[in-house]
């Protein structure tokens, strides 16, 4: 009795189904494995919030605050997503963002609220916040962001950018005054110097009645004269530069410790004298002293510098430094830099200017050292060095003959971070300085190349999404090549579940051939 055919190839039936089920079930399980790129991750503190935010850039996802979150005073956090362009979405749960130092946070990101009273950000004195093209949800009666007197708070749209525009639904809470912050502490060269004649008297009047001050004003930033009052308890007592305090006058709140401030300086008819000298640490290994000043008489100028106040040495061998010479009335400026990882360069407390004449006559300026707003200021020691001292006379002297010096290029190209973005990028040899020293009739001191810190500046979209693209992804590189990897490895899952089930399909098929032919 021949047997059914049905009854005959009934062995095949459990590979087929097993291989339906496959073909089915293996694209949901690949879509299911894909979407764990999305992530939900709850944050408790500074240092998770910005590492998540860093890690969602490729992914997207949800962000959820266990706790309130705060920036700190000294911390500066830039979030940027214009290459990936995936939505991140910041649940606070009724916790705020409490903002101390710098956040500047950019699309594509959601801040969202729970609906109650409970401000999402919430602006120190001294903090800056920028909120660019993102979106805020508080409710329709929620709190978005509270500013306090003294906060810089920075908010508006980028559609130029090709990003969306800023939305917020609740509240945003400002302060009536203006904040303000005196721009020399953005730009230690834009101090506001008075130059007192020889043998005149210091009076109130020669302070200037505004200073150039960074302004935030409705929520953006403008560079402008700002009204000063300055503290007569500041003023110079004896004829000795000075460095006047002020404070802005009513209808403006300072930010942080940006005061306005003014540099009152002595001229000398006879004997050489510093103008504005300060301090700019251009990088995280370098220290640089820019240092200008003029002569009234001719003359070879020479900088000495000392630990003690007491024992004075010729810098040669400082990187930025050969001495120069000088016509009468002429003006001279030297930028030094020093090497924080060199102990042999480190940089001396006290500084003077030894001028030799012709005639081998030597003539001392004041003495210097650094004061706590970065600017050199008279120095408190004992038996300051200023005068006149004849060809024979006096300790430490230098030869009347120009002492060998190390080659020193014309040229210094300073390189100073973008303080927009906060985190240093460079690398050491990034930071190479060329030695420099120039003289010129002109006192006025070039041009600094260092931008107020948290300003922003107008760029082509291409170029302002190029750099939106570099600054924190070159950093956070390595979080954005996992999951990049890990695509890669769900494309991979995808090709062997496809290679599995073609490979069980041809071996029923041949199964059944082979059957049928015995």
């Amino acid at each position: 009795m021949e047997t059914p055919r049905t009854f005959r190839y009934h062995k095949l039936i459990i590979p087929c189904l097993v291989s339906l089920l496959i073909v089915i079930f293996f694209p949901f399980v690949s879509y299911a494995q894909g979407q764990d790129g999305e992530k939900y991750v709850e944050v408790s503190s500074f240092d998770e919030f910005t590492s998540s935010l860093n890690q969602m850039q490729s992914t997207g996802g949800t962000l959820v605050l266990t706790q309130d979150i705060t920036v700190p005073a000294e911390g500066s956090f830039t979030y940027n997503n214009a290459r990936y362009r995936k939505e991140v979405v910041i649940e606070t749960q009724g916790h705020t963002i409490y903002v101390e130092g710098y956040l500047e946070l950019w699309p594509f990101l959601t801040i969202r609220g729970d609906g109650s009273q409970q401000e999402l950000l919430h602006v120190y004195p001294g903090g800056e916040l920028w909120l660019i093209s993102l979106c805020l949800d508080a409710g329709e009666n929620g709190i978005a962001v509270i500013q306090e007197e003294g906060a810089f708070l920075v908010y508006g749209s980028q559609e130029d950018m090709g990003l969306p525009a800023f939305s917020c639904t609740g509240q945003i809470i400002s302060p009536q005054t203006m904040t303000a912050a005196a721009y020399w502490r953005y730009d230690c060269e834009k101090l506001p110097i008075v130059r007192v004649p020889d043998g005149a008297e210091f009076t109130a009047d020669m302070l200037p009645d505004q200073v150039m001050s960074v302004v935030n004003r409705d929520h953006q930033e403008y560079d402008e004269e700002v009204p000063v009052i300055w503290d007569e308890t500041t003023f110079p007592t004896e004829h000795k530069r000075t460095l006047v305090q002020g404070q802005f006058a009513d209808g403006y709140s300072q930010y942080g410790d940006y005061a306005p401030k003014c540099l009152v300086v002595w001229e000398s008819d006879t004997r050489p004298f510093f103008l504005n000298v300060y301090l700019d640490s251009a990088t995280q290994w370098y220290d640089m002293v820019f240092m200008y000043g003029e002569s009234s008489q001719a003359g070879t100028i020479y900088i000495q510098s000392s630990d003690d106040g007491k024992n004075w040495t010729d810098i040669t061998g400082t990187d930025g430094y050969a001495p120069v010479e000088v016509a009468e009335n002429e003006s001279f400026s030297w930028i030094l830099s020093y090497d924080k990882s060199d102990p042999a360069q480190e940089r001396p407390k006290y500084y003077q200017l030894l001028q030799i004449l012709d005639d081998g006559t030597e003539l001392y300026s004041d003495v210097l050292q650094l004061s706590d707003d970065l600017i050199f200021t008279s120095a408190d020691i004992e038996g300051g060095r200023g005068g006149e001292t004849s060809p024979n006379e006096g300790e430490d002297q230098l030869s009347s003959s120009t002492p060998e010096t190390d080659h020193v290029d014309d040229t210094s190209p300073l390189k100073s971070p973008d303080p927009s973005s906060k985190p240093e990028s460079e690398s050491h040899g990034g930071a190479e300085n060329t030695d420099q020293s120039s003289n010129s009739n002109d006192p006025t001191p070039p041009a600094s190349t260092s931008p107020p810190s948290g300003t922003m500046t107008d760029l082509q979209p291409e170029e302002s999404e190029e750099m939106v693209q570099e600054t924190d992804f070159e950093e956070d590189s390595e979080p954005a090549k996992t999951d990049e990897d890990n695509l890669g490895s769900t494309d991979a899952e995808k090709i062997a579940g496809i290679v599995i089930v073609v490979c069980i399909l041809v071996g029923s098929i041949a199964f059944f051939v082979f059957k049928r032919k015995r």
